[in-house]
């Protein structure tokens, strides 16, 4: 009993994408906690600083929020569209989806607002380390002296 060739051709196609997809998955996770590492190290440069050298290096915040502590909260936030193609089926043809990713930045001061004191995130670390190198590009305006 010999089995047809292209018969065995085609489950081997069809069990290819599992070893490839778990090198990928193991692959990505070593990716992410590097992002992340270097998300946490670019963001513990802002702790001690003063807010306002943060709102004249890279503008201001999409939003800031009072605590009753005196402590404020300045938000800064990004979402990204990402497009992937991808091989798909058993002759590999190209398919090509979208997601959203999404970032968030909360930067908390002192209870007299003189210092960053910590930074929280949330979303993907890749999308914010897109936003932070985006508004470190960004021109910021000159302040207008007083007439």
């Amino acid at each position: 009993m010999s089995s047809h060739p292209a018969s065995n051709l085609s489950s081997r196609l069809r069990l290819w994408p599992l070893p490839l997809a778990l090198a990928c998955l193991w692959a990505g996770s070593a990716c992410v906690h590097s992002l992340r590492d270097q998300l946490q190290q670019e963001l513990s440069l802002w702790q001690g600083k003063s807010p306002d050298q943060l709102v004249e290096q890279w503008g201001a915040p999409q939003s800031s929020y009072l605590l009753e502590t005196g402590r404020k909260v300045l938000t800064y936030q990004d979402i990204a569209i990402i497009s992937r193609t991808i091989p798909y089926g058993a002759f590999l043809r190209p398919e090509v989806y979208s997601f959203s990713d999404t970032c968030r930045l909360n930067f908390f001061t002192d209870a007299a607002q003189k210092h960053i004191e910590s930074v929280t995130t949330s979303g993907s670390p890749s999308v914010c380390l897109d936003m932070i190198e985006s508004l470190r590009h960004t021109p910021q305006p000159s302040p207008t002296p007083p007439h």
